[in-house]
Formats: C-alpha cells, structure tokens, sequence
C-alpha cells in the first residue's frame, strides 16, 4: 500500500512525490518488460488486456495520489483515461526552453 497520504498528512510533498514517480517508473519498466504492441501484434489479446488494465488501474490510482499537488492535470488526466473515446490531447507537462 501507498505511504502516500501519510507523507502528504505530515506536509512531507516531496517525499510523497517520490513515491509516486517510483511506482510510475515501475508501470514503465512493466510497459517495456511487457511490450504491449508485441502483444498486439502476435494477437495475444487476452494478456494485452491484463496489462493494459493493469496499467490504466495503477496510472489511475497514482494519479488519484497526485491529485492534491496537481489537482487540475489530475483532472485532465482521469478525463481522458476514463473517456470512452481515446483522443490525442495537449502535453499536460511542456517541455520548457532552456534559456
């Protein structure tokens, strides 16, 4: 279970974020352990979906944690994951120039 609440209740944000960038890191590494659009390709449909699930259900649950420190990309995230339809949307995060 996430640590999470208990960081964000003990007004420790940045160790709270951390956690969540590793479990973010670990859905990556699960994205290219499990490589999806091989599942695809070989027509493995009932694994892609365990792993697509997996995927969406973690990414929901961390951005559920985040949601206190980013509340309105939170927002946009959960928008377009839970939408019926998937359709390309804005960076959340922009890169910024480097001066």
């Amino acid at each position: 279970m996430s640590r999470v609440p208990e960081e964000y209740r003990d007004l420790r944000f940045k160790e709270g974020l951390e956690d969540i960038w590793t479990r973010l890191r670990q859905a990556n590494k699960t994205i290219e352990d499990e490589k999806p659009w091989e599942l695809y390709k070989k027509g493995e449909t009932e694994r892609l979906t365990q792993v697509l699930t997996t995927l969406v259900n973690d990414v929901i649950f961390l951005v559920n944690l985040a949601s206190p420190v980013i509340p309105e990309t939170a927002e946009k995230i959960l928008d377009n994951l839970l939408a019926e339809k998937i359709v390309k949307c804005e960076p959340l995060f922009p890169r910024l120039e480097k001066n």
